[in-house]
């Protein structure tokens, strides 16, 4: 009788063994998904980054670009400014040379309000990329959020895990 409840009390001692076996087996299978999923989002975190850093160095050659256009533009107006001075010294006193002066100051005001019309254009068009390069920076710490809020929530299940696998185990 001894020997059979002995008998018994390893049948029941394996069965327990092997559920715990089992147990133990999809709790690793758990922290495994898991770890996938964390692994999975520290790569999307990193295309993100990696995406950011692309279209700031995008949009800052633009400004760039926008604000080099400018400076020339600015030089132009400039030269042109120097030239329409320079042809009032030289024809103020002369009659004839007025005519040509006012000719000239004609072709140097349109060219002028054509070169400020472009100027506008080129601020509007870099106010645009401004807005555009925020709109990004905004929707990436927006992403960075969300995926930091995301790796918290699986490290919290990850512990939790652990922690239950540690009590398993003991």
């Amino acid at each position: 009788a001894k020997e059979n409840e002995c008998q018994n009390l390893r049948l029941k001692s394996a069965q327990q063994v092997q559920n715990f076996q089992s147990e133990m087996a999809k709790l690793n299978d758990n922290l495994h998904m898991k770890d996938d999923l964390l692994s999975e989002l520290h790569h999307k975190m990193s295309v993100a980054d990696t995406r950011y850093q692309s279209e700031t160095i995008s949009s800052s050659n633009v400004i760039f670009t926008l604000q080099r256009t400018l400076s020339q533009r600015d030089s132009k107006l400039q030269s042109l400014e120097n030239d329409l001075e320079l042809l009032k010294v030289q024809f103020g006193e002369q009659s004839e040379s007025l005519l040509m002066k006012s000719k000239k100051l004609d072709e140097v005001q349109k060219e002028f309000q054509l070169l400020e019309g472009q100027c506008l254009e080129s601020t509007r068009e870099s106010t645009r990329c401004v807005q555009a390069l925020k709109t990004l920076q905004e929707e990436s710490i927006s992403e960075r959020v969300d995926l930091w809020r995301k790796i918290q929530e699986l490290e919290e299940v990850k512990q939790t895990s652990d922690a239950e696998l540690m009590q398993q185990q003991n």
